[in-house]
């Protein structure tokens, strides 16, 4: 399934010097990006949520509670609040332990979705310089559907770790790494449960991948694929079933308008706000408006698996978020950049490669 093209785009070999610039230009946009994203006010109460006594649905993403439990109380951590407070105009948002310890989490999981999504572009094109500067377009997105305050105008301690995941797990699909994957996966879960669109990527490269290797899908193969699906759905269940016994005695929050049951009342809002044209721009804005050219410049993606990937992940996002979300948070869309920078990677990849090469086929 890796593209086998040689185009190099920057020239020459790569050198640590190289990487040593591109990571230091990388960590300084994830720090602007962190330090941007922070100043929004957060949703929960961060210590509340470190005690899991926070509303649910939210409580119920709990890998980040652990985070916060193991460092926020830690004696360096509570010492450098006591230090922010004693600066002079420093944001009161910094001034807690909590918040310092979601900075870090920020940066470190956007560094780590975008190294992810640079080794998945580097399996597809086998150019590793192109595949470093490109997946900085994930940074870009990121902006696009977690840091404005019109379509988002507060935190959650979960979002950047959630498209972490998601980057790691289309790059553990793309290079065959299945057992690693299966670790990811429920540590995945326990963060947030949009996850399980992964399962979907996971079975639509697998099944391209047995189509390429054997012309067709045997009835074996697809039992095979079957059996996936069924365990990644009995894991999500099974995580989902023991989180809700968890914080059965926590307060259920969420959704603005009240009905039972609450799916109803998410889809009230969300058709009401559908109709609403000062909305459109906000709904338009998503992945920094790059979603009309992905899908206009579709026949260059030339890679079946993020092609198909694209073609059923992306409306069954948005008829699952229909459901189940609430649409004027475009950061509910937020974890599709993992798929849609390696597709848009391979659009410029393969349409304005210096080298020579006839126009792929439509998939």
């Amino acid at each position: 399934m890796a593209n086998g093209g040689s185009a190099v785009w920057f020239g020459g070999p790569d050198s640590r010097w190289k990487t040593a610039v591109w990571v230091g230009f990388t960590l300084g946009i994830c720090l602007h990006f962190a330090l941007s994203y922070n100043m929004i006010i957060d949703f929960l109460d961060l210590d509340a949520y470190m005690r899991g006594v926070e509303k649910t649905p939210y409580q119920y993403r709990i890998l980040m509670m652990y985070v916060f439990r193991l460092l926020a109380t830690r004696h360096g951590v509570i010492a450098l609040a006591q230090h922010v407070q004693h600066m002079n105009h420093a944001p009161l948002l910094f001034q807690k332990p909590t918040q310092l310890v979601q900075i870090g989490i920020t940066i470190m999981s956007l560094f780590g979705a975008v190294l992810a999504t640079a080794a998945t572009l580097t399996r597809l094109t086998g150019d590793r310089i192109f595949s470093r500067w490109m997946s900085l377009l994930l940074i870009y997105m990121a902006y696009a559907n977690l840091a404005p305050e019109w379509g988002l105008a507060y935190t959650f301690p979960y979002d950047t770790p959630s498209l972490m995941f998601f980057c790691l797990g289309v790059l553990l699909v793309v290079s065959g790494r299945d057992w690693l994957y299966y670790v990811l996966y429920p540590i995945a879960v326990l963060n947030r449960e949009t996850i399980c669109f992964l399962t979907i990527f996971f079975l639509i490269w697998k099944w391209q991948e047995i189509r390429a290797r054997e012309g067709r899908v045997a009835s074996k193969d697809a039992l095979r694929l079957a059996a996936h699906g069924v365990v990644q759905g009995a894991i999500w269940v099974g995580l989902k079933l023991w989180l809700a016994h968890r914080f059965a005695a926590n307060i259920y929050d969420y959704g603005s308008v009240v009905t039972n049951p609450p799916v109803v009342g998410r889809m009230m809002l969300n058709v009401h706000m559908l109709l609403r044209p000062q909305q459109w721009p906000v709904y338009l804005s998503v992945f920094g408006f790059l979603l009309p050219v992905i899908w206009l410049q579709r026949r260059w993606i030339g890679n079946p698996g993020i092609y198909y990937g694209c073609t059923i992940l992306i409306p069954t996002w948005f008829v699952g978020m229909f459901f189940m979300g609430l649409m004027p948070e475009i950061r509910i869309f937020s974890e599709l950049s993992a798929l849609l920078v390696p597709a848009m990677g391979l659009i410029v990849y393969h349409r304005f490669a210096p080298a020579a090469a006839a126009e792929p086929s439509s998939a």
